[in-house]
């Protein structure tokens, strides 16, 4: 999902936050937890969390679910149109599963608030 992750990367700011996010959005459908992330980065998932909260951004969990769904998106603009397929590729049980994790996401991002703003466009979900 590279269109997606150049435009979020335009909208931050040059530093080790911006960088942090994007490796999120990017490794996304590697399915890690959180705390082999915030590994990668040297830090806790409570150090990696405070740090995007410093910079108004949702939390790194929030973050991973939003790069997994970028995958999603750019599966499909790949031609991965049915719906079982891309649950097949991207790790989940079935297309249902997949449809409840997607629908999930979108409650929370708008739950989220202001933290959220840039993604939801970004996806297409601005209100």
């Amino acid at each position: 999902p590279e269109r997606e992750l150049r435009a979020i990367a335009a909208r931050l700011p040059r530093c080790q936050t911006a960088t942090l996010v994007l490796h999120l959005l990017r490794n996304a459908h590697a399915r890690w937890p959180e705390a082999r992330h915030a590994r990668w980065f040297g830090a806790s998932i409570q150090t990696l969390n405070h740090r995007l909260r410093g910079r108004d951004l949702p939390p790194a969990g929030l973050l991973l679910r939003c790069g997994f769904e970028l995958h999603a998106v750019e599966l499909i603009r790949r031609g991965v149109r049915r719906r079982a397929d891309r649950a097949l590729r991207l790790g989940c049980p079935s297309a249902k599963a997949l449809s409840a994790r997607q629908l999930r996401l979108r409650h929370e991002m708008h739950n989220t608030g202001s933290r959220s703003a840039g993604l939801l466009l970004l996806l297409g979900w601005s209100d």
